[in-house]
């Protein structure tokens, strides 16, 4: 199995996160990413309904600062996640599956994998700008785009993806930090840059969408998915 693994000090210091202290931090604030049933698949993506379809219009910024817009994407198939830069373990870890799934799938089926299109959506726009994402992107698969926008941008893109998304309390955070210093553990608190710009997190869906050349929604997978079942995904439905 072929893997791209993150280069970059920052990436590198996100994805080598220890999980204790992950679960230190996200139960001190209270934090939970809203997930399925951990199965993997789920029946509808943030309350999607057989009436409501998943995707829908969009125009944001890729790295190159250039427009991007959903029409865009048409003609190929593309993998859409939706996360932020300054998550601590659930966004590196669901990019590095998506690598890793297309590296797999590109070993026996390379033309299924060039007609597949990997996009990294920010919500987290604040921080997330052109320069921060493009150095972000760059450590994972060599083919994943990343978009970001102003928040009225991001807000529609998320809409059209039912997918939700919030700020957690900064001062929950802080308070978070302060308890855990209190305690003596020794344990250090995760050294991702949210808690040297703002001091906030953010709770949000996160869902794997497969869209077709059409643009139409064709399966997703939660994050705990795990790569196996997001190549599986790319194997059952895309054409090559």
């Amino acid at each position: 199995m072929t893997g791209i693994w993150p280069h970059s000090k920052i990436a590198r210091i996100t994805a080598s996160l220890s999980a204790l202290a992950s679960v230190a931090l996200i139960a001190a604030v209270t934090w939970q990413v809203w997930l399925d049933d951990g199965s993997g698949r789920t029946g509808t993506a943030g309350g999607a309904t057989a009436s409501r379809a998943i995707g829908g219009p969009f125009e944001l910024t890729n790295t190159q600062g250039e427009t991007v817009t959903a029409q865009d994407l048409r003609g190929g198939y593309s993998l859409v996640f939706f996360g932020y830069t300054h998550c601590p373990n659930v966004c590196p870890m669901t990019l590095q599956n998506i690598s890793q799934a297309l590296d797999v799938v590109g070993e026996q089926q390379p033309d299924k994998v060039e007609r597949v299109t990997p996009v990294f959506i920010t919500i987290d726009p604040a921080r997330d700008d052109v320069a921060r994402m493009r150095d972000y992107v760059d450590n994972f698969h060599p083919r994943l785009i990343g978009l970001t926008g102003d928040a009225a941008a991001i807000e529609q893109a998320a809409e059209a993806y039912h997918v939700s998304y919030k700020k957690v309390d900064p001062e929950k955070v802080a308070a978070a930090r302060q308890a855990q210093q209190n305690g003596g553990t020794g344990m250090p608190m995760s050294d991702h840059a949210s808690m040297d710009h703002g001091a906030y997190l953010m709770q949000h869906q996160s869902y794997v969408f497969l869209m077709g050349p059409d643009g139409r929604h064709l399966d997703h997978v939660a994050h705990s998915a795990g790569a196996p079942r997001i190549a599986e995904m790319i194997r059952q439905h895309v054409d090559g």
